[in-house]
């Protein structure tokens, strides 16, 4: 029993000894900055480690330096093998955010703003001497103007707006004047590529939207999340109104170019450099596929099914905003009803054409009426009846 005791004790001092730092790391920070100023922390251990900031808000930043300061303000070095325990570090959010927020969204635009006047968390990595890696996440409340570039976002929206609609009038008034009044005909079914590639056109406009929602929001659970979740609903928003705009062409054309379940695919698009060709691709071999008609019908019967799991699927995966996880379902369930609508009106349709081609008569069923209705119409015209019904009487008599 003394020996079971030493042992204990024995491996206890070993531990403390090699790996102190993972009893003894603390690290403070200030609550509360503005954007622009310096956070000044406190970093209580025992060692010597190497201090990187790599992450905010779950989204890796790479490995940002920051500045060391002694207990007596002077600035400290940082050797080959780190820096000593305890130490005071610093740095300045502002860029941080700005590396974050162009890591979700994919963009070279300054939406850092997104992340202001919220609680932000800021993981510190330490990576030890003896060879031990600790990450450690602080939250700190990021003050921030973002009242002003949002009114730059609408500003420019209402220019867009505005130039777009003088536009369409000046086109519409030079057409009365020559007397060429567009009339309202139905527009030609939308190609399968246009589907595709809407996305892409009107990208640019998915950093704003998502900023504006985070924003607005308040608080997250992961910034990675909410981001390729709005991706999908903002994917969804813009098929949902080319579905809406091309309804009468494709009752006319009894043609569907999309069936519903293309949206999966193309929601992991913009998680990660794999994710981008592995979603395109699976996108355009959708689309692609389903122009046969036994194809088309299978994704529109699974559709449903299919987007119900994948909610699932993201949910578990992502972890996004409870407000934004009900949109996406809404967005989803409403872009496969919108597709079975008008699948259901065409073959409401089909059956209509298919019980009036029942009841009509083929062409040579058509020819030999013809020729009957003529042989009696000659036969009255001869009096053939007549003179059957005379030689009947006589026979009588």
């Amino acid at each position: 029993m003394r020996n079971y005791k030493v042992a204990v004790i024995t491996v206890f001092f070993i531990v403390m000894v090699f790996i102190p730092q993972v009893f003894a790391l603390n690290v403070t920070c200030s609550p509360k900055v503005n954007v622009h100023e310096k956070v000044r922390c406190t970093v209580n251990g025992i060692g010597t480690a190497k201090i990187y900031l790599v992450a905010v808000d779950g989204i890796e930043i790479g490995h940002s330096r920051v500045w060391f300061f002694s207990e007596t303000d002077d600035f400290i070095r940082e050797s080959p093998s780190g820096v000593s325990l305890p130490i005071g570090i610093e740095f300045i959010p502002w860029s941080l955010l700005y590396r974050a927020v162009k890591n979700a969204f994919w963009t070279d635009s300054e939406y850092q703003w997104a992340l202001y006047n919220r609680v932000n968390y800021f993981t510190f990595r330490f990576e030890f001497d003896n060879g031990t890696v600790e990450d450690v996440t602080i939250p700190i409340y990021i003050e921030g103007d973002a009242i002003s570039e949002i009114k730059e976002i609408l500003k420019a929206a209402i220019a867009f707006v505005s130039i777009i609609s003088i536009l369409v009038s000046i086109a519409y008034i030079w057409g009365r004047r020559k007397g060429e009044v567009p009339k309202n005909q139905d527009t030609s079914l939308p190609s399968r590529l246009s589907f595709i590639f809407l996305p892409f056109m009107l990208v640019e406009f998915y950093p704003a939207m998502a900023a504006l929602f985070i924003y607005f929001s308040g608080s997250l659970s992961t910034l990675k999340g909410d981001a390729n979740i709005l991706w999908s609903i903002f994917v969804l928003l813009l098929w949902n109104f080319e579905v809406l705009s091309y309804r009468s062409a494709m009752l006319k054309a009894r043609k569907k170019p999309i069936t519903g379940i293309e949206w999966i695919p193309a929601s992991i698009i913009r998680w990660s450099g794999l994710s981008f060709a592995v979603g395109l691709i699976g996108t355009v071999v959708l689309f692609a596929v389903s122009g046969k008609k036994s194809l088309n019908e299978l994704f529109r019967r699974i559709a449903f099914p299919a987007s119900l799991i994948w909610l699932i699927i993201l949910t578990y995966t992502l972890s996004p905003n409870t407000i934004l996880l009900l949109m996406l379902l809404v967005f989803s369930v409403w872009h496969v009803l919108l597709i079975s609508g008008i699948e259901s009106v065409i073959r409401a349709e089909e059956d209509v054409v298919l019980i009036e081609n029942k009841h009509q008569r083929s062409p040579e069923v058509e020819e030999l009426i013809q020729k009957f209705d003529r042989i009696i119409w000659e036969m009255k015209k001869d009096g053939f009846y007549e003179r059957l019904s005379g030689g009947e009487r006589n026979e009588i008599t």
